[in-house]
Order: C-alpha cells, then structure tokens, then sequence
C-alpha cells in the first residue's frame, strides 16, 4: 500500500455569468429550390441574444426519390444574461466539487480510499485561487506468483 498525492487548481469568480432561456422564440420559414431560396419573413427577431436552430425537410416524392424542394424551418430562441453572485465559503465548495470530481475521473479514484483532502484557498482580483490536494491509498505492488 502506498500514499499518492494528488493535486489540481482552479480560479473562481464571485460573479458569474450565465445564460438562461427564456419561452419566447421567433420562426422563419424558407423553400429552396436547388441552390436558390425563397424566404417568407425578411427580418430578424429582436432579441439581443438567441440561439439559431435550423430544421431542413425534403420532399418525398416516393420511397426512395426526393423532389430539390426543400423545406427550412428556422426557429430564434431568446435567452437573457443572468448574474449569479457567490460568498467566499460557497465559491470554495463549488470550486473544490468541481476539482475534487475532476481528479477522482483522471487518475481513477474510489472515493473509499480517499484518506485526507486539503484545501488551499488564496484571494485574487475579483475571486479565489482554490487548490486542492487529495491523499488517497492505493496498492502498487506485485502479487507474487507462488
């Protein structure tokens, strides 16, 4: 049996950043024949930020054989920039769940033998530098052969 130290470190923010989506969208509707294209709403949704998603749909004339009509539905999802706000305690276990699931992944660690975890949290501008050190056991020699 042997002791491994294990370690990694990550920067956090106080104030994070995210998207969140919102239920309102905008639908645009095209018909293209071969390379030219028909679109039947000429503007833009006015959203300052979206999410594009874009469904093509050929038509079938029979099993195996499709007309060059193509149907193209492109659907403007609207989503608002959101600002989260952390205290120090609750950025450091954030910080040291993301790390900790981290590193069990990269070196392939059981949680049962995980013995210490050591925190080291330094202020910096704006957040915290969280590094993280994990001491776990683990068998590293040989079965002899009788």
């Amino acid at each position: 049996m042997a002791k491994i130290w294990v370690s990694s470190e990550e920067d956090g923010k106080f104030k994070e950043e995210y998207f969140k989506p919102t239920a309102n969208s905008y639908n645009n509707f095209r018909i293209k024949f071969n390379n030219f294209e028909i679109n039947f709403n000429k503007r833009l949704p006015n959203f300052k930020k979206y999410d594009t998603i874009e469904t093509n749909k050929k038509l079938k004339l029979f099993s195996n054989f499709y007309l060059p009509i193509e149907l193209k539905k492109v659907t403007y999802n609207e989503k608002i920039l959101k600002y989260r706000e952390y205290t120090e305690e609750e950025l450091s276990k954030k910080l040291q769940e993301k790390i900790k699931t981290k590193l069990l992944k990269e070196n392939e660690i059981n949680e049962e033998n995980i013995i210490q975890e050591i925190p080291i949290v330094t202020p910096i501008d704006g957040g915290i530098n969280l590094k993280l050190t994990i001491v776990y056991e683990d068998e590293i020699g040989v079965q002899k052969v009788v």
